[in-house]
Order: C-alpha cells, then sequence, then structure tokens
C-alpha cells in the first residue's frame, strides 16, 4: 500500500492533481454571501465541493491578504478536513462551515460609494449590516480603488478585523474607530474648487459633480478626482489636511485649476459660535 501511495504522489507532480490522493471537502459558508477561494482557486459564493490532497491548504475569504486566509489541513486517509482557525470555521468529517457574525458599516459624514473586497465591485451607500466570518481581515476601499501613488504615502483602502464576538477594529484607527460590533468611518471637510472649469468632475466613484463641492471624505485615504480618462488627480486626505493644495488638468486642451482644502473640525466649531454670537449681538442691537 505504500509504494502504491508513493507511485500516486510521483504521478501528482508529474501528470497534475487529478491522480493524488484526494478528499472531496465540502464548504458550507451559511449565511455569509461575499466570495472566497480555495487552495488559490477562482472566488466563488455559496456551498462548493473541491477535491483536495492530502495535506496543508488555505481558504481565503475574500480580499487575498495574510490576516484573510484559514488554513485547513485534509487528512486523505480518515476523509476528513480540520480547521486551523476554529474561531473562523468549523469542520466536521469532510465539512468546513463558516461561523458567521453580523458587524455594521457606519460611514458616518460620508456620502459617496465604498467597497468591502469580499464582494467584489459592489457599491455600497449608508450604513450596511455584513455577515462576516469572524477572526478575519477585511478591506474596505472609499471607492478610488487606488494603490499609493509615486511619491505618495497614502492608498484608498483601510484594513479591519472581525473579532470572535463581531467586534470590529481597525488598523488604521484615523480611517475608522472599532465600536462593538461597528465600524465607524471617521472623515475631514474637504473643500475642492474647480476654479474656471464649468463642467462636471468625478470624487472617488460618483460623477455628476460641479462648481465649488464641500465633501466629507474618509480621513488618511487616498482620493480620485477628476473625469475618469480625460484628467484626474489624486488627494490625500489627512486629519484636517489635504495634500496637494492645488493640481492642474486639461480637459479638451484648456488647463483648469482645481483647488482642494481642508476646514478643520475646531476652526468649523469656532466659525459656527462666532456664527450664533454674531445673530445674538445683532438681535440684541435690535432689541436695544
Amino acid at each position: 500500500m505504500n509504494r502504491i501511495f508513493f507511485l500516486l504522489l510521483i504521478g501528482c507532480f508529474f501528470v497534475g492533481t487529478t491522480v493524488c490522493p484526494a478528499v472531496l471537502i465540502t464548504f458550507d459558508p451559511g449565511n455569509y454571501v461575499g466570495k472566497y477561494s480555495v487552495a488559490g482557486g477562482a472566488r466563488v459564493m455559496g456551498v462548493q465541493a473541491f477535491d483536495l490532497a492530502d495535506g496543508n491548504h488555505v481558504v481565503d475569504m475574500g480580499s487575498a491578504i495574510g490576516g484573510s486566509l484559514v488554513s485547513i489541513t485534509v487528512d486523505e486517509g480518515a476523509g476528513t478536513v480540520t480547521s486551523l482557525n476554529p474561531v473562523a470555521a468549523s469542520t466536521s468529517g469532510a465539512t468546513m462551515t463558516f461561523n458567521n457574525v453580523d458587524i455594521v458599516i457606519d460611514p458616518n459624514a460620508y456620502t459617496l460609494p465604498y467597497l468591502v473586497t469580499a464582494f467584489d465591485a459592489q457599491q455600497f451607500t449608508g450604513e450596511q449590516t455584513f455577515t462576516l466570518v469572524p477572526s478575519i481581515d477585511y478591506i474596505l476601499d472609499n471607492g478610488t480603488s487606488r494603490g499609493v501613488p509615486a511619491g505618495g504615502t497614502l492608498d484608498s483602502f483601510l484594513v479591519f478585523n472581525v473579532g470572535a464576538t463581531g467586534d470590529v477594529g481597525s488598523t488604521e484607527p484615523a480611517a475608522m474607530t472599532g465600536v462593538g460590533n461597528r465600524g465607524e468611518l471617521n472623515t475631514t471637510l474637504v473643500t475642492i474648487d474647480p476654479t474656471t472649469y464649468g463642467g462636471g468632475y468625478q470624487v472617488g466613484s460618483m460623477a455628476g459633480f460641479s462648481g465649488v463641492q464641500e465633501l466629507h471624505l474618509v480621513t488618511e485615504t487616498l482620493n480620485f478626482v477628476g473625469l475618469g480618462g480625460i484628467a484626474e488627480t489624486t488627494i490625500e486626505v489627512g486629519v484636517n489636511s489635504v495634500t496637494p493644495a492645488s493640481a492642474t488638468l486639461n480637459i479638451v486642451e484648456e488647463d483648469h485649476d482645481f483647488l482642494f482644502s481642508a476646514v478643520p473640525e475646531p476652526t468649523r466649531g469656532l466659525l459656527m459660535m462666532a456664527g450664533l454670537t454674531g445673530v445674538a449681538l445683532m438681535r440684541h442691537r435690535r432689541v436695544s
């Protein structure tokens, strides 16, 4: 028997996995409707079954980063699979079942679409409840879907973790704050002034803006501004800051300067108080 098993392994190396000792393993995601992949295969949804060779494999929960992987061990002799992360997934016989929890993403003042990579390119707006696998890292993108540009420091996404009981933690607390099972986005109010350009432009993945706009953008992220495929730039939004302060976009052979600035939160509060004080003084003078 050992000699036969050895010959099968040699055949697996030269011919492919179809002749390897394998076990048909079933993956049951329950009410998790995001994507996952098994042993480096295609992204799939729902209940799936795969022939897996004896040994160790990984299941990716949709984000393709180290923290989104669940390691499993297949025992060809026993016909079983074992999860090495029992918080994320439990196993019985040849079936692996995801242990799901519900979490809430609250964008607060951020009104533009955002993405959670486990759900591919599906866009979300407003507060959303997601059923996710615990003890796993996920990626939220602000809709720009860009990495760090040359000479830059920020990209357009953040990584958050879902704990065993659904607690949300963020690796970038300036961008997201975890409060129990809620991930709350933090924003900076940004003024976008297209100056001489009177047409429409896009911010993140949302088009249809024109003129001067004040938008709450996710803090410590990279954001797209421009006309897709024609002229564009990116801005890095920090805590009460925007970089660069301006960019020149060539639109239909004409240069237009776009200006960017942040209104710091304390300043906005002082301005509001000053405005209310001014109104009170005017009313006092009228009464007098």
